[in-house]
């Protein structure tokens, strides 16, 4: 079974660019209040 993870992203002029992306505003009742600020990723690709 996969796992999940969470990342923030920031830019330099931007601030914080995933600003509430967990709340309910964006996911309805899978928000986590933990992670509000956070992206839900289930896998990344690094180059």
């Amino acid at each position: 079974m996969a796992s999940h993870g969470y990342m923030t992203l920031t830019g330099k002029q931007q601030g914080l660019i995933s600003a509430g992306c967990s709340t309910p505003d964006f996911i309805d009742s899978k928000c986590q209040g933990e992670h509000a600020d956070g992206t839900m990723k289930h896998s990344i690709q690094l180059w």
